[in-house]
């Protein structure tokens, strides 16, 4: 059975140069993908038909897969422009390293396990990976983990998914402003819980970072533009 990104799924698009984009599936046919052309192409630059792309995507169990694919055809007309793939092999399971890091947002939860009594130290998410999480915590607030039992299960929601991972503290170490804040982190035990939908979300928020990332790039050339 042929695999394929779905209808709607965020994919990162591997250019001809080994740059990654990032598109949307904006439809599908028989041995076809049409895709969002890339914002964040350089503007003198073409990447046209013939042009080889692999097209990367985590699917619904969390693997991330990766489709060659060539350009058939460049659609400019309508709102977004858009590219047609035509799959020139099948896809294959994408080698990725488990501590590979993307910022993330949001509050986190890390709550000892194992002792007489829980403890929670409330912090704010900084990074995530498929095998651990960092997060910043105010000073001074995890000093009871350190001296006890440092199994945990950390708390926390990527998207609409909530996640209760088990793990173990690492360590902890100051930020730039120490007298407030430490980096607390917490490496996943193995295997991980619910691994797949970490994985789908950590990938969603890869997308995501190269999405803004593209969008700076726009606003930068508009404003060199304007001068």
């Amino acid at each position: 059975m042929e695999q394929h990104p779905d209808l709607g799924d965020p994919v990162v698009l591997r250019d001809p140069e080994g740059r990654e984009h990032p598109s949307t599936v904006r439809d599908l046919g028989n041995g076809l993908l049409v895709v969002a052309q890339p914002r964040d192409v350089p503007a003198d630059e073409v990447i046209g038909t013939g042009a080889d792309v692999t097209v990367t995507w985590a699917d619904a169990d969390g693997v991330v897969m990766v489709l060659p694919t060539r350009i058939l055809a460049v659609h400019s007309d309508g709102p977004v422009a858009r590219w047609s793939l035509a799959v020139t092999g099948p896809a294959y399971t994408q080698q990725r390293r488990r501590s590979e890091r993307t910022a993330a947002s949001g509050p986190v939860a890390i709550r000892t396990v194992g002792g007489e009594q829980s403890h929670v130290v409330n912090g704010s998410l900084v990074d995530v990976s498929e095998g651990g999480v960092r997060c910043a915590v105010a000073a001074g607030a995890a000093d009871r983990i350190l001296m006890g039992p440092q199994e945990v299960v950390a708390e926390f929601r990527l998207g609409t998914v909530d996640f209760a991972v088990p793990g173990r503290v690492e360590f902890l170490r100051p930020t730039a402003n120490p007298a407030r804040l430490e980096d607390l982190v917490v490496v996943f035990d193995e295997p991980v819980s619910d691994v797949g939908a970490l994985r789908k979300e950590v990938f969603a928020l890869q997308v995501r970072s190269l999405e803004e990332a593209a969008g700076e790039g726009d606003e930068s050339a508009e404003g060199a533009g304007a001068t």
